[in-house]
């Protein structure tokens, strides 16, 4: 029961680093950071290959902090995917939840109604919403992506997005028409 208390508050904090008014409250670890999980103001630099927010790179001779950007997204994922299959295994209430959250193309904007609720329903709507801008970013790159990300990061993306999308949109990819 203390694993899966552990994992209901890494998953809390994961979603109030995610949150708009909370996003100076508390650091994320480094290497778990999901740049595109935060909101982004008209002002914030964003990277004229990879649209990431943070860095700018305008050479596709040197998308280093592209790659880092990437990853670093890559990586924060990771870490919540651990924690959304131990509650999807051991929280029937989570994986309820889980199972009827509706994902909206609308969720993945910032401006998107949040729901209220137990920790099980607001955890699993906000990771749903969170989520979707990462393989809305990586599609705009689809061409860029070789010359940005290695071979095996690019497995590692391939891989995650397969287990994230059976867990938060039930399967489905997330090809939508680029915004």
């Amino acid at each position: 029961m203390e694993t899966v208390h552990v994992a209901f508050m890494e998953l809390q904090h994961a979603v109030t680093a995610m949150a708009p008014n909370n996003l100076k409250r508390r650091q994320p670890q480094p290497g778990h950071v999901s740049t595109l999980a935060r909101p982004v103001s008209s002002l914030q630099v964003r990277c004229l290959l990879c649209q990431f927010p943070g860095h700018r790179c305008d050479s596709i001779k040197h998308t280093r902090e592209c790659q880092v950007a990437i990853v670093d997204s890559i990586a924060s994922w990771e870490h919540i995917f651990c924690y959304v299959i131990l509650l999807q295994h051991s929280s029937p209430q989570f994986r309820t939840f889980l199972q009827q959250n509706i994902v909206t193309r609308d969720m993945q904007l910032d401006t998107h109604r949040h729901i209220s609720g137990s920790i099980s329903a607001v955890i699993s709507h906000r990771l749903s919403a969170n989520y979707l801008k990462l393989p809305r970013f990586y599609t705009r790159l689809e061409l860029k992506i070789s010359d940005i990300l290695n071979n095996g990061e690019i497995q590692r993306y391939d891989i995650l997005t397969k287990g994230l999308n059976s867990m938060f949109l039930g399967g489905s990819s997330c090809k939508w028409p680029q915004t």
